[in-house]
């Protein structure tokens, strides 16, 4: 039988009088509290959705609201004296019906769902058990264990969880004591010990209990625990049996249906599906209470891990981790802001999340390295860039410009500072070189200016709407000037990528993959540093030499963008499966969260082992990534703007997510590497476009064909109004996949084709290994795709075309059509000739029987 006790809770509204008196108005209200089903312990219930209407209906009153209970069955407490109410955790639950009302459509994407569909949730099997236990797998629904002696059970949440761990003891001896310990990766399973998350004085421990014979426990909220999946439960001696185990999952506190995704994402591809899923949960764990912060200082020495640090809100906050640092930190908000918008819809913790910072900016207009309670001061200059650029990207997801102007001096206060340490090579000088964990972000750092333009042309944008044309303008030509000198002083030609910085030659995965998301590179020099990024994978993932010796999943998530935003989808594809499979699959991790980083030879010791997180939201990259590029949804202007941009070779995909404006969805199919046919809806009263990578001989919208144009290796055109879509699309022939450029295989003397120097097109090797082109030099030139030059004619005569001449020669002419070079195979065979491209790199010229009549090689 379920037990119940009365929870009476008082909701006082204070009105200040002008003399500063107050008059009490008061609402009493009572609710029943369950001891161990799905609403206890913070009673997360339709009962307290209408508490939250009575706070609501106070927060409209503009009164002071607070919230007390007279019963012990609520371990956390929830207080609230801001008249705005904005924060509260109760009236937050109002916004969870909304989120009920936007769950995503039902599909196969639901069997991928890792979140749980009530709060209460029991353990999964049985990991390990020692000593006399009886009864172990009774555990798994409800029943008794009776432990004997020195005994101990290990039971398997089956995947990542977090909260409150409850249940019910039966008989206990006198000599007694439970022992209770978690761990994240089975290779800390330990009865005297959990993994480490205090951050120093020592050990987590144990959280020991003192039983009572048939009473009902609940661990404080102070000490449950953010992130784990195995849970110890040991004695000594003496013995004690337990019963109805539940864990109450306290993770983003203000959806009543946790499961009530608003973005849904399902392919060909099963391993793109886990993915997918396994990042959208992550960061759903990544939303804590407000009153549930790791402390700074850390506990003393000898005292067990807490969670009572003050997060700068009531309400939910997007922090880096559930287990630690439980803390906000606005870079990791360069990914899982993203993850969180196409995922669950929360734009709630990621806003709490980016106030905490903005509310305690310093008086010279830097932003904290991170958000209270660590609250750990203005010592990272990249971290401060994130601050700006998270609050951009807030805005454009979810439009809200009264919230923009909250803290816009703020915003401009932040930038300006920067703008004022611009130096006489026009870029901006790191003073403050703390980073995502790397080192050495010295000198004129390029990460750290290509977030800067990142943050002048987001800043010009919101200053627009909110109405300061002339700052905008300013902005952007400070932006214009940053990007010149970026590429000016930090771009190496031979490598094709930038450098770190000019104090340092390092070609670096951060820098170079936001240069490429950013668009401070050109589309020629992306393709560059996508084909250059993808020559330093290992069998793990990516390398980052700024970084040595450690891997990144946080920046590879960048990497994974700058890949298909230079049009590489397959570059992208691969790396997801290579770097977060084995993330996903790896024996020491969660196997259903993204851990936080590892080394290059795979091993998980990007920090101490146990100390590691093994569910961060900043790992979440490929989430994002496949919503945005996969299925090619991208908004703009919390979606009264878009661009569809699907990019890679996945077979069938389907997905979409909600915006303000309204639900945005896809379905895509691929025949055969030619052809593709799609449907896209997208809402009324919205305008966006579409780029498909590449050319096309048929490309029709409801039937009929678009005017179209080719802009940086993408096919555009317009759709000015909302509705649904049905695009259909032919390849050309001979167009390499997403090549950089319109691309022929085969340059033939009976065809007036001539690659020049001031249009697009290239001769190609079949698999789009190799490209012939003209350069503005002259010089003719074969590159890879790293784009370094494998074979050139050593030309520099002023050469501008190259065509297959009648005679079988190949000719290079000038802008007056005067020969400057030959190949020298003319009348050596019988035409029509044809210049062809292996994926050797070797350039042959074939006559119409098929010989070949001339060679590079």
């Amino acid at each position: 039988m379920v037990m119940r006790k009365k929870l009476r809770l008082r909701i006082v509204s204070a009105k200040a009088s002008a003399r500063r008196d107050t008059t009490a108005e008061s609402l009493t209200l009572n609710l029943c509290c369950s001891e161990h089903d799905e609403a206890h312990p913070l009673c997360l219930s339709s009962e307290l959705l209408l508490l939250g209407f009575f706070l609501f209906l106070s927060r409209m009153r503009r009164h002071p609201v607070s919230v007390v209970t007279d019963s012990a069955c609520d371990p956390v407490k929830i207080t609230n004296n801001n008249s705005s109410m904005r924060h509260s955790i109760l009236f937050l639950l109002l916004l969870s019906l909304y989120s009920c009302s936007a769950k995503a459509p039902s599909g196969p994407w639901d069997n991928y769902n890792l979140a749980p569909a009530q709060r209460s949730i029991l353990p999964q099997s049985v990991y390990e058990t020692g000593g006399d236990v009886v009864g172990a797998v009774k555990v798994l629904q409800g029943g008794q264990v009776t432990l004997s002696g020195d005994a101990w059970v290990v039971l398997d949440f089956g995947k990542e969880v977090g909260g409150i761990v409850s249940f019910h003891f039966g008989s206990v001896a006198t000599s007694a004591a439970l022992s209770m310990s978690y761990t994240e990766s089975p290779y800390f399973v330990s009865r005297n010990n959990s993994d480490s998350s205090k951050g120093g004085n020592g050990e987590d421990g144990v959280w020991s209990v003192q039983p009572q014979p048939s009473s009902f426990y609940t661990v404080p909220s102070v000490r449950q625990r953010g992130g784990f999946r195995y849970l110890t439960l040991s004695i000594s001696s003496g013995q004690l049996s337990l019963y109805n185990l539940t864990l109450y999952s306290t993770w983003s506190p203000h959806f009543s249906d946790l499961r009530g995704y608003s973005g849904y994402f399902h392919s060909s591809d099963d391993l793109l599906n886990r993915i997918w899923y396994s990042g959208a949960y992550t960061v759903q764990l990544c939303s804590v209470p407000g009153q549930t912060g790791r402390p700074w200082p850390p506990p003393a020495q000898g005292d067990n891990w807490k969670y009572d640090g003050d997060l700068g809100t009531d309400g939910p906050v997007l922090v880096d981790a559930p287990k630690r640092d439980r803390t906000a930190w606005l870079g990791d908000l360069g990914i899982s802001l993203a993850t969180a918008v196409y995922t669950t819809g929360d734009l709630v913790s990621s806003r709490n999340a980016i106030d905490s910072v903005f509310d305690r900016q310093q008086d010279n207009g830097m932003f904290n390295y991170c958000g209270p309670p660590w609250n750990l001061g203005p010592s990272s200059d990249t971290y401060h860039m994130w601050a700006l650029v998270a609050y951009a990207a807030q805005y454009n997801y979810e439009g809200d410009l009264e919230w923009a102007k909250k803290s816009w001096k703020k915003y401009v206060k932040g930038l300006e500072m920067v703008i004022q340490r611009i130096d006489d090579t026009g870029l901006f000088l790191v003073v403050n070189t703390n980073d995502w964990m790397r080192p050495n972000t010295r000198g004129h750092h390029l990460g750290a200016n290509v977030l800067f333009y990142r943050a002048l042309r987001s800043g010009a944008t919101m200053a627009t709407d909110i109405g300061d044309s002339a700052l905008a303008t300013r902005w952007n030509d400070i932006a214009t000037s940053v990007r010149s000198k970026v590429n000016e002083k930090l771009w190496v030609e031979e490598s094709g990528m930038y450098k770190d910085s000019d104090v340092s030659d390092v070609l670096p995965q951060d820098g170079n993959s936001l240069a490429v998301i950013f668009d401070v590179a050109t589309f020629a020099q992306k393709r560059s540093i996508s084909a250059y990024l993808r020559s330093r994978w290992n069998i793990y993932g990516a390398l980052n030499p700024e970084c040595p010796g450690k891997m990144s999943p946080f920046i590879t998530g960048f990497e994974v963008m700058a890949h298909y935003s230079a049009g590489h989808g397959k570059y992208a594809q691969d790396l997801i499966k290579l770097h977060w499979g084995y993330l996903l699959t790896a024996g020491w991790s969660t196997r259903s969260t993204f851990v936080e980083g590892i080394l290059e030879d795979g091993t998980p010791n990007y920090s101490p082992f146990d100390f590691l997180s093994q569910s961060h939201g900043w790992s979440t990259g490929p989430t994002p990534a496949l919503s945005q590029w996969a299925l090619g949804l991208q908004m703009e202007k919390a979606g009264k703007m878009w661009q569809w941009l699907p990019t890679g070779d996945v077979q069938t995909l389907e997905g979409g997510l909600e915006m303000a404006t309204g639900n945005f969805s896809v379905q895509i199919s691929r025949q055969d590497a030619m052809t593709m046919t799609a449907q896209l809806t997208v809402p009324l009263n919205t305008s966006g476009s579409v780029g498909l990578v590449g050319l096309y001989d048929v490309i029709t919208v409801d039937g009929q064909s678009p005017q179209t144009s080719f802009v940086d290796g993408r096919t555009v055109f317009n759709l000015t109004e909302g509705g649904v879509y049905s695009i259909k699309t032919r390849r050309h022939v001979d167009s390499c996949a997403e090549s950089v450029y319109p691309v022929t295989f085969s340059l033939r003397s009976d065809d007036d084709v001539t690659l020049s120097a001031f249009h697009p097109l290239v001769l190609s090797s079949p698999s789009c290994l190799y490209y012939l082109t003209v350069q503005l030099d002259g010089n003719v030139v074969v590159y890879n795709e790293q784009r370094k030059a494998v074979w050139q004619n050593g030309g520099k005569k002023g050469g501008v075309t190259v065509k297959m001449s009648v005679y079988g020669d190949v000719v290079e002419e000038d802008v007056n059509g005067e020969r400057v070079w030959d190949n020298g195979s003319a009348y050596k065979g019988v035409g029509p000739f044809a210049l062809q491209l292996g994926d050797t790199a070797e350039l042959s010229v074939v006559d119409n029987r098929g010989q070949v009549i001339w060679t590079n090689s």
